[in-house]
């Protein structure tokens, strides 16, 4: 079981644009407390962004099923863009304070579902 997926749709945000096929998704859990993190890598330039946050000021973590985006500086727009291919569903779940910005909790789509279960199991969790 892999926690990665090629994706088959051009990624397109304020900052970033990138071809179907040339660049892949990856799902796990942050160590500081486990929720769940998504990032995109291409094999050409590595990371490209990391589409989640953590709340490292507290101790909130989202809903099982859900996940924290940032979609502020360089990830504007990314929200928008893993809505329009159902990586994540739905209107805001919730927001929390964190300095100047609120970050936003959604829940996850079915592909994420899938690759942090397929994580998860590996993990043995």
């Amino acid at each position: 079981m892999s926690n990665k997926i090629l994706f088959t749709f051009p990624l397109k945000t304020r900052y970033a644009r990138y071809e179907a096929a040339k660049y892949f998704g990856e799902v796990g859990r942050y160590p500081y407390n486990d929720s769940p993190y998504f990032r995109l890598a291409s094999s050409k330039v590595g990371p490209i962004l990391t589409a989640s946050v953590v709340d490292s000021g507290g101790d909130n973590k989202p809903a099982d099923g859900n996940i924290f985006i940032k979609d502020w500086s360089e990830n504007e727009g990314v929200v928008d863009w893993m809505l329009s291919n159902n990586l994540i569903i739905g209107d805001v779940v919730r927001e929390i304070p964190s300095g100047y910005v609120m970050i936003k909790e959604y829940q996850m789509g079915p592909i994420l579902l899938q690759l942090l279960g397929e994580w998860d199991s590996g993990r043995g969790r």
